[in-house]
């Protein structure tokens, strides 16, 4: 038999090299140095994968075990990469710490810990693509987790799967484990967590990635996203030769997700989201139909869904909009009446001032302010429900409740908290009169228009 390789390249140094191909088309390269198992990472990208220079990264540690000689490792499919090796003497102190010992080690690749869930808690918040978890697992003979080891700890991937009979399965969210909490006289473990925009981008910094040059938009938020170790994204593209180019410089200090937010602030109608699969989805909220997924979901009032609260509050109702900016010549200031939907009274100087950046275009400004008031006169009014599960139920759905006075639109979802578990499914929202499907909170809105203005980065115009 004849073996012909494609491509060859040298990895690294060291005795017992290994490599093992996982199922999500990940590579393990293992080496031991130093009498230790260094294991080192490559996740290939999308598209045409290039294998004659895979890009590992840094060396980590694969094991606690030391003095390691005659390692064999094997990948086995669909359950986890099995070790065997031999372990010499520890000393310590001239003492004997460790004997000689011959050692099989199994890392699970994936497992399921259905039948030990107890509870879990998912909660979505408008304003935040970062999406929160808590579970609650049974832990019998500390099988999850015990004293001197955990088969869930810190950093690991947990992907959530619903299915209901012998329904498909349904996605639940992606995300990382950030929180462990066992005790040796409790039957529970306690499991906190966030989605992979917390933990990816949320957790880093920039660093040297920095410098965003000046291009085409689109390419510098696919940049950021591939710095920070995201690979499943979907960005709007354009090959418009004249498509407005951006480019932004932060300091190294400057958070991942903080500097994501304000790029995608720069852009009016852009917005970023993460699916209930784990993907990244940045594009126009008007043109890019992969970012518009919330969707209209009626329900009937007293049946299958049930108002617990009741919030009616005008802290953030006003009488006027101004929207101002200075000019060569000074500050001009854009008023725009707000008309209340709910005849509450506001004292006649409660003004909304925005400050836009200098030497905005009157038309511009005008059109923000008038959206603004428009949307002010719909606000005031947060009513919290509770009903069976609907996992389907995203943050910035309409709602339209139907009941004895008819259908009646009661704004945009703003907070969906599913809740599983032995003690049942049901689904916690909230609805603010304030908001309309498919569009910008007032808040978010005000960012975009006010943010370069105020931004943290400077830009770059050449």
């Amino acid at each position: 038999m004849e073996l012909i390789f494609e491509h060859t390249a040298e990895l690294g140094s060291g005795t017992n090299p290994a490599a093992v191909h996982l199922a999500d088309n990940s590579v393990y390269l293992f080496s031991v140095s130093g009498g230790r198992l260094r294991a080192r990472h490559w996740q290939p990208g999308a598209g045409d994968v290039p294998w004659g220079a895979p890009a590992f990264g840094p060396a980590f540690t694969g094991t606690a075990d030391k003095n390691m000689s005659l390692v064999r490792l094997k990948n086995v499919p669909r359950m986890g990469i099995y070790g065997a090796w031999r372990q010499a003497e520890v000393y310590k102190d001239g003492a004997l710490l460790v004997p000689e010992r011959q050692r099989f080690a199994i890392w699970a690749g994936m497992a399921d810990f259905s039948k030990y869930l107890d509870s879990c808690t998912i909660e979505m918040t408008q304003g935040t693509l970062i999406m929160a978890v808590s579970m609650t697992l049974d832990n019998p003979k500390q099988f999850v987790a015990g004293e001197a080891a955990a088969r869930i700890v810190p950093g690991m991937k947990i992907e959530l799967l619903l299915t209901l009979g012998d329904s498909e399965e349904y996605p639940l969210g992606v995300y990382y484990a950030d929180h462990v909490n066992m005790g040796v006289t409790k039957s529970a473990v306690s499991i906190e967590g966030r989605s992979i925009s917390g933990k990816l981008l949320k957790d880093q910094v920039l660093d040297e990635n920095f410098e965003f040059p000046r291009q085409t938009y689109f390419l510098n938020v696919v940049k950021l996203l591939k710095d920070a170790g995201i690979e499943d994204y979907d960005v709007q593209s354009t090959a418009d030769p004249n498509a407005w180019e951006y480019g932004i410089r932060f300091m190294p200090s400057m958070g991942t997700f903080d500097a994501l937010s304000e790029m995608i602030r720069a852009s009016r109608n852009w917005a970023v989201i993460e699916t209930m699969d784990g993907k990244i989805v940045a594009g126009s909220v008007v043109t890019y139909p992969p970012i518009q997924v919330t969707g209209t979901y009626t329900f009937e009032r007293g049946k299958d869904i049930w108002s617990r609260d009741v919030v009616r509050d005008d802290k953030e109702i006003y009488h006027r909009v101004c929207g101002w900016f200075l000019t060569a010549t000074g500050a001009t200031y854009l008023y725009a009446p707000v008309v209340s939907e709910y005849e509450w009274i506001a004292a006649p100087h409660k003004t909304l001032h925005i400050q836009f950046p200098d030497d905005s275009d009157d038309t511009e400004v005008r059109a923000i302010v008038s959206d603004i008031a428009g949307r002010i006169a719909n606000a005031g009014i947060v009513e919290t429900f509770v009903g069976p599960l609907r996992p389907q139920l995203l943050v910035g759905d309409e709602a339209r409740i139907t009941s004895d006075d008819g259908t009646q639109i009661l704004g945009t979802v703003t907070t969906v908290r599913h809740m599983l578990g032995k003690d049942g499914f049901r689904t916690e929202f909230t609805v603010d009169s304030g908001g309309e499907k498919g569009r910008l909170n007032i808040r978010e809105l005000i960012n975009s228009a006010v943010q370069p203005a105020r931004g943290t980065g400077k830009r770059v115009f050449a």
